[in-house]
């Protein structure tokens, strides 16, 4: 896999493979053309939006949570996103797959630090409608979080919500069964999500208000130092 500094020097000429659309999103499979390695290409409704996607990531990354590692680019004179294919990922698609992943202890722990970092940034999609925004690697096992377009104040397809320092309507959305969030995080024990709420620990100050920073979106960072604060308080109260 590319590092950031080598995919950063690349030069951005892409040609697109028809029919390769996933998502709600206009995008699909690209071919960089000098190096022929293959990217998934994503426009989100805004160029603001694609900037809380790789934040998002950069946030969860921090959190020691894997993902697709997306960066945002100029893309056909728009603003993507832009994440390498990786074929050896493919999605849960349903909640008894994501159970019996989480009958495996690690499998558990990711799963649990994607509820915090859901938690802290807002994203209701974590899960996703059809439970594929949450990737299983095919020979390692590891979990990973794809498609953070939905965070913050964004939802999937842009449209604007709330993105308050409120965690209320997560921490209950998240247990709510009606929800396919719910139908996943609701069987991870109290003591699961306890023991991984300290990786909370390492979005420290200085680390996000540098990711924020990075991604024009200083002015979102108090809310999510203060999300943070407030997921940490809610597992500290707890016996």
């Amino acid at each position: 896999m590319l590092t950031f500094k080598e995919y950063s020097l690349l030069e951005d000429t892409y040609t697109r493979h028809a029919g390769t659309q996933y998502g709600s999103n206009e995008g699909g499979v690209y071919t960089h053309e000098p190096s022929q390695r293959k990217f998934y290409v994503k426009f989100p409704a805004s160029a603001e939006q694609a900037h809380v996607e790789a934040a998002t990531a950069d946030l969860y990354k921090t959190m020691g949570i894997k993902t697709l590692d997306p960066v945002v680019k100029q893309i056909e004179g728009k603003t993507a996103v832009v994440t390498p294919w990786n074929e050896h990922v493919s999605p849960m698609k349903s909640a008894s797959n994501l159970h019996t992943a989480m009958q495996d202890k690690q499998r558990a722990h990711e799963l649990a630090l994607m509820h915090h970092a859901a938690v802290v940034t807002g994203n209701l999609d974590i899960v996703g409608l059809e439970y594929d925004n949450i990737l299983q690697h095919k020979h390692l096992d590891h979990l990973i979080s794809a498609d953070q377009g939905g965070a913050m104040h964004y939802r999937a397809q842009g449209a604007e919500k709330d993105f308050s320092p409120s965690i209320n309507k997560e921490l209950s959305g998240f247990q709510n069964t009606a929800y396919q969030s719910g139908r996943v995080f609701s069987k991870l024990s109290p003591d699961t999500l306890k023991q991984a709420a300290s990786h909370l620990n390492l979005l420290t100050d200085d680390k996000v208000d540098s990711i924020m920073q990075q991604h024009g979106l200083a002015h979102l960072a108090p809310v999510v130092k203060q999300r943070r604060d407030l997921l940490k308080q809610h597992y500290a109260n707890q016996d």
